[in-house]
């Protein structure tokens, strides 16, 4: 992975699920990167309005986006980007990609 998934990507492996808080550039309309944790290849998508993960290989594995936790697997989690990141992290959610613009 190179910089700019470290820097915008807001991603931090130094608690017990990797966190994601990506930020955008303004004048950037999207980014992607992909990562593999705990041996599930995961894919992070993030443009003004929304952040989508979903594991391209493997899992599911919890990841904290913007703090609340989520359950990542091939379906995905698609997040707001309004979303504060200092909410509790202790729910895990199912989301879906259904209108994110990822496809398979």
């Amino acid at each position: 992975m190179g910089q700019h998934g470290l820097r915008f990507g807001g991603m931090r492996s130094d608690s017990e699920v990797l966190s994601l808080a990506p930020a955008l550039p303004p004048q950037w309309r999207s980014f992607s990167f992909r990562v593999r944790y705990r041996g599930a290849l995961l894919e992070v998508r993030a443009d003004h309005g929304e952040v989508a993960v979903r594991a391209l290989e493997g899992g599911p594995v919890t990841v904290a986006v913007y703090g609340i936790e989520r359950l990542v697997d091939a379906e995905g989690v698609v997040v707001p980007r309004e979303q504060p990141s200092e909410l509790p992290g202790s729910t895990i959610e199912h989301g879906s990609l259904e209108g994110s613009g990822l496809h398979r």
